[in-house]
Parts: C-alpha cells; sequence; structure tokens
C-alpha cells in the first residue's frame, strides 16, 4: 500500500528501536466504510486519515495511549451524534450544532477536542478547541495538515517512551 500522506509518520515509527510489526493492527475495510456512513453527503474522510486507519487504525504502536485518534475514538464520537463535543460547546452556545463538515478525531477529558474540516482536501489542516475559550469560532489551527498531526504524535510517543 502506498502511503502518500502519513508514509513519513509510519517510516519514523518503524525505525524505532521500540516498534513490533505487531502493534500495527489496521481497521477493517468495513469498518472504514461503516465510520464513513455516519458522514453527510457528500463528505468523505480525507485521505491521510483513510490512509491512518489502513494501517494502523486500531493500534499504531502506543501512540494512541497519549492523544487517541483511533478508529475507535471516531467511531464513538461519531456513532452518539457527537453528544459529548455538543455538551462542550453547549455552555458557549445553547444551540450549537455540529456542522457536517466537520471531523472529530480526538476529544480529551471533556475540555478539548481536535478536528478536520472535511471541504478541506484529502490532508487537511487540524484545529483544536478548547474548554473556557468560547464556540467552535475560538478553535485554533494547530496544524497545517493531518499528516504533520501524525507525524508530530509519533514522535511524542517515541520521545515519551525514550526512543
Amino acid at each position: 500500500m502506498t502511503l502518500q500522506h502519513i508514509g513519513p509518520a509510519i517510516e519514523e515509527l518503524k525505525r524505532w528501536s521500540g516498534f513490533s510489526p505487531a502493534e500495527l493492527i489496521p481497521a477493517t475495510p468495513e469498518e472504514i466504510v461503516a465510520l464513513e456512513a455516519f458522514l453527510s453527503a457528500p463528505y468523505r474522510l480525507p485521505g491521510a486519515y483513510r490512509e491512518l486507519l489502513q494501517v494502523g487504525g486500531r493500534k499504531l504502536a502506543k501512540v494512541y495511549s497519549g492523544v487517541d485518534f483511533s478508529y475507535r475514538m471516531a467511531w464513538v464520537l461519531l456513532s452518539n451524534g457527537y453528544r459529548d463535543i455538543l455538551r462542550m460547546l453547549r455552555p458557549y452556545n445553547r444551540d450549537a450544532v455540529m456542522p457536517p463538515e466537520l471531523f472529530v478525531v480526538n476529544e480529551h477529558l471533556g475540555s478539548n477536542f481536535t478536528y478536520v474540516k472535511l471541504d478541506e482536501g484529502d490532508d487537511p489542516p487540524v484545529y483544536w478547541w478548547e474548554e473556557g475559550e468560547g464556540g467552535l469560532e475560538t478553535s485554533m489551527k494547530e496544524h497545517d495538515s493531518f499528516s504533520q498531526f501524525v507525524l508530530e504524535q509519533v514522535r511524542k510517543s517515541i520521545r515519551h517512551r525514550g526512543g
């Protein structure tokens, strides 16, 4: 499989002395289709995120123990209609709804979340929202691309584990 977007992150992970190939567990094609079925037409999962799912959607070594942006996280968030995300946003806008072009890749401790906009290409920027700042309009662009986000998470995981 050619990894057009997340290849550098996966290669860096594979070069790490603590890496084992058994620690890459992909999401199944059926899981990816099911996840995408939750998205409103005409939106589709970005190519970079799809690549991540196909290589390590279920497990990406120990990367998800830092920031969980796994298949499971996306499934939980989407399948409950972003209930927890809306709970975070409603103190700032009681009528808040999730725009259909937003795809949340991570939620952390009920106080922040990371997302991409599905209309910003196959390797979209990654945005971060934090509690206490206001509604979605207070989100900040955290990375210029999803592939940069994945590479940073891989590097953080390796540093944390002494690599």
